[in-house]
């Protein structure tokens, strides 16, 4: 007589199969984060949403070479056009990745020299990047990023994980639906093609309250030495393999400056400025630290008082992120472009020459803001005193 179980495990076992190889061939044909280039997923690219991921941006370096590499944080991501007329007609791939920090850089860029051979890389800094409680994204340990990958996993990872299906199934539904991503195929992230969801001023509230809480962004914030290291050897390898290297400070709005000065890190991020300078001098021939920070002109844009999704602000998505427009602005600034007015105040390069000048400049023009600005500064010291009181109560 027949054992039931056995005929029950076999067919269990057989549908288990069959289902997984259904996901895999549905994960393989789909490709959310184009590591397989087949036809049918090349079709589907325009509506993959997950293409800002390190496994979608690692994987955009293994199949393609560039002639420039955009570096930095999703500031870069939005802010810097990888087909803006400053790169003259190069192959640029825009590498901004969300909340990166200086060490989890320093493992890009080694990967992106193995696998390309850029001319001139753009590495967009801030200072949380050089925070020692940062830490690496969850999807860094699964792209080819990751030095200490595993292949076997990686691929097993991309076709029958849960992250990966959702992905596909999401890029399906956008599809279907007709809705496009904002990412482009060269890592840029469009946000013009999306429509807003929250005002200017709720945007800039949320995003304020998020870095003065998080503790890998400015939330009990430690300078981290072996970050400056990191940003050291990126120096390096630029120097030895003769690849031109454009270091900048994003223009975020001025009230993210004045989180990081009522939160006690002035000073700190003075040093941070400082001691890029240093390290960017550390040759015979230095390289400038373009900063683009302050408190006059693009950066003091005023934020509307109203609460509607009509409302708009021409330079900024909210206090971190700033309109590609603007990165327009910074590109004619350091390469010296014509054919669009800049402001005079906007954007200067550092060196020892100059930065306790201009560092002198930025804390009277603070000064002047608080004095003009009373709202805008109220709010962030709001936003403190609300995260002082959640702590508190939870003591």
């Amino acid at each position: 007589m027949r054992n039931p179980f056995k005929k029950y495990l076999k067919t269990w076992s057989f549908l288990a199969s069959a289902t997984l190889v259904a996901l895999a061939l549905f994960n393989f044909t789909v490709d959310p984060f184009r590591v397989y280039r087949l036809v049918l997923g090349e079709q589907l690219d325009p509506y993959k949403s997950r293409l800002d991921s390190r496994i979608a941006k690692a994987e955009m370096l293994y199949h393609e070479d560039c002639n420039v590499l955009l570096l930095g944080s999703s500031r870069v991501e939005v802010g810097i056009d990888p087909e803006h007329p400053a790169w003259n007609g190069a192959k640029v791939l825009n590498l901004g990745l969300p909340a990166v920090n200086m060490l989890e850089t320093q493992k890009v860029l080694r990967f992106a020299l193995e696998n390309t051979s850029p001319k001139k890389i753009f590495l967009l800094v801030d200072l949380y990047m050089f925070n020692k409680t940062a830490h690496n994204s969850q999807d860094f340990g699964r792209s080819r990023f990751n030095p200490g990958g595993n292949i076997f996993r990686y691929h097993m990872e991309n076709l029958l994980s849960v992250y990966s299906t959702e992905s596909s199934w999401r890029a399906v539904k956008y599809r279907i639906r007709g809705r496009r991503s904002k990412f482009t195929l060269l890592g840029f992230q469009d946000r013009r093609k999306m429509l807003l969801k929250v005002s200017p001023k709720v945007a800039f509230e949320k995003t304020l309250k998020f870095f003065i809480k998080d503790s890998s962004l400015y939330g009990d914030y430690v300078y981290d030495p072996e970050a400056v290291d990191a940003f050291r050897q990126i120096v390096a390898a630029c120097r030895q393999r003769n690849i031109e290297l454009i270091v900048a400070i994003g223009p975020v709005h001025c009230t993210m400056l004045e989180a990081i000065g009522e939160l006690g890190l002035w000073d700190l991020f003075e040093d941070w400025k400082r001691d890029l300078v240093g390290v960017l001098a550390e040759d015979a021939q230095p390289i400038p630290l373009w900063d683009f920070t302050g408190y006059v002109g693009y950066a003091a844009e005023t934020i509307p008082e109203t609460s509607s999704t009509e409302a708009d602000m021409k330079w900024y998505w909210e206090c971190s992120h700033f309109k590609s427009e603007l990165g327009s602005k910074m590109l004619h600034r350091i390469f010296n472009l014509r054919g669009e007015k800049v402001r005079d105040d906007f954007g200067v390069a550092l060196t020892a020459a100059n930065i306790e000048r201009r560092l002198f400049k930025i804390r009277a023009d603070r000064e002047a803001y608080a004095a003009s600005h009373r709202r805008q500064v109220a709010l962030v010291r709001r936003l403190i005193e609300q995260r002082k009181s959640v702590r508190d109560g939870a003591e």
